[in-house]
């Protein structure tokens, strides 16, 4: 079934399809090119001259027949799993010497019948995805026959709903675009801040401190503002070995999250340690992974709970605020460290026991206040990235809705479209 105006057609109808063997070699005696290889498909939804091609080399037949231009829509057409067959993207604007690359098929809509932006967005709906799935043939490497690619049938709308379709669709995925930027400015934002605040602070006027503006002291670890001292985490933080108290949640710890209750975790761990067999963490307690330490991987408990025994739990002691000793944790000095004093032959197997944690020294200011307010700092910048990203992925969930209302028919956009027959 399909909507009413609407028809359904194979894929050599509409699109030239051209299966490509240009692959990253180099000849002196043919053009060098710049190459759309697998990956640059897979990870982007349209094809721009910002993309950091590969270099490679053709003859003058393949750039002929395997040379990109704009309005191309480009599949992967082998890979290691059948999952990952037919992933398209639309070459949204021409780039000098760019050639369709090996593994890849280049589908050419013709005589102007079809949209490539919705020729790509049919090309990704759950219809296609199980259709591109059903045809690969492989053992350990999947591909999928010029054949079958042609055969595909696909929901085609009249030419002006198109239009109108792929708009809708580009907006969003423009929107999505521009939500994934801002948090990626916003985290650079936050590594420079981090940067700033964490070895040179802030002033009692709440100003970043300066060479140029404050006084600064000579240390072992290098310069460090006057008011602010060398130390170690020793002299800082003490082990809290206490056994779990019933009723607290478990929590793990997660790379970027820090402490997360357990049962929210995709890769749930199934634990039938009693409470007493866990160890007990208290609000302000920081707890890290001594086997992922030297990447970071520790978190701050905002309330009582339990983590697995094989976990350390730092006590802050009372010179130092816990929130900014665990940014200071996560500043690379501090990461750099943590993986110099890291036991083990290989980095599977590297452990930051707490006899290597406590010795390191750190800088950090003799100031409560001032802790405090770095500490601040750096939580709203960090709330403004988690909200953004949560918007993101609202809007990446979205997405497989909208086009699968659109590119069936479900819901119409014709009340978009001007009218016609006056």
């Amino acid at each position: 079934m399909v909507a009413t105006g609407w028809s359904r057609t194979k894929v050599r109808a509409v699109a030239d399809v051209r299966v490509s063997n240009v692959d990253k070699k180099y000849h002196a005696s043919e053009t060098e090119v710049r190459l759309c290889n697998y990956n640059d498909v897979y990870y982007n939804e349209y094809v721009t001259g910002s993309i950091e091609f590969m270099r490679a080399s053709a003859s003058t037949a393949e750039i002929e027949r395997f040379g990109l231009h704009r309005g191309d829509v480009v599949i992967t057409k082998d890979s290691e799993t059948p999952d990952d067959i037919g992933v398209s993207t639309v070459v949204a604007e021409d780039v000098d010497d760019l050639v369709c690359g090996y593994h890849l098929a280049l589908l050419r809509p013709r005589n102007g019948e079809i949209n490539s932006v919705y020729l790509a967005k049919q090309l990704r709906t759950a219809e296609s995805i199980k259709y591109f799935g059903a045809n690969a043939s492989g053992t350990t490497r999947f591909g999928l026959p010029i054949g079958a690619i042609e055969d595909m049938e696909i929901p085609l709308a009249p030419r002006p709903e198109q239009d109108q379709i792929a708009a809708v669709l580009s907006t969003v995925d423009r929107v999505i675009e521009q939500q994934a930027v801002l948090i990626a400015k916003l985290e650079r934002i936050k590594r420079g801040l981090m940067q700033s605040l964490l070895t040179h602070g802030i002033d009692g006027d709440g100003k970043l401190r300066s060479e140029e503006t404050h006084e600064f002291q000579d240390s072992e670890l290098g310069r460090i503002p006057s008011g602010w001292c060398v130390t170690t985490i020793g002299e800082q933080v003490a082990l809290r070995a206490e056994r779990g108290l019933p009723g607290l949640p478990v929590m793990s710890i997660m790379m970027t999250e820090g402490l997360v209750e357990r049962l929210s975790v995709d890769r749930r761990v199934d634990s039938k340690l009693p409470a007493e067999g866990h160890a007990l963490v208290r609000a302000g307690d920081i707890a890290y992974n001594m086997m992922r330490m030297w990447q970071g991987v520790l978190g701050r408990a905002s309330f009582d709970c339990l983590v697995s025994p094989a976990y350390v739990v730092l006590q802050p002691r009372r010179s130092m605020d816990s929130r900014f000793m665990e940014w200071l944790f996560r500043h690379r000095r501090s990461v750099r460290e943590f993986r110099r004093w890291s036991r083990g032959v290989v980095d599977d197997r590297l452990r930051l026991y707490p006899s290597d944690l406590f010795p390191i020294k750190i800088a950090m200011p003799i100031s409560l206040d001032e802790q405090e307010e770095i500490a601040r700092r750096l939580a709203a910048i960090k709330s403004r990235i988690d909200a953004e990203t949560v918007t993101l992925q609202k809007y990446r969930r979205l997405r497989p809705g909208i086009m699968q209302d659109l590119l069936t028919g479900e819901r119409r956009v014709t009340a978009l479209l001007p009218p016609t027959g006056r």
